[in-house]
């Protein structure tokens, strides 16, 4: 969805996008046709991205990652964090020709 909004957004005449045969062509045909509206708007040395490297930026790298959807979340209780115990007090130890010292 984001590739046809992207042409959408590009092209003030988008082609329209019939059926490739399965999902994945459909989203190919969507990514090839975002690139085309990019190259067209902005010229090829300006943008210099292949079309995947393209749908890679578009995604935020979603495209790219494997097939987990896991997402970590917040569980946390709300209130103060518990941080554990005061930390002690740092060591100080003096350097000097005698030696170090505590």
């Amino acid at each position: 969805m984001a590739f046809t909004e992207l042409l959408c957004a590009l092209d003030p005449d988008p082609p329209v996008l019939g059926p490739a045969g399965c999902p994945v062509a459909d989203a190919v045909a969507a990514v090839l046709a975002a690139a085309r509206a990019v190259v067209r708007r902005w010229g090829e040395p300006v943008c210099g991205l292949s079309p995947w490297e393209l749908a890679g930026a578009v995604s935020g790298g979603r495209l790219l990652q494997s097939g987990s959807t896991v997402d970590s979340i917040n569980t946390s209780c709300p209130g103060e964090p518990d941080l554990g115990p005061e930390p002690s007090p740092p060591t100080i130890f003096t350097v000097s020709r005698e030696g170090v010292r505590q």
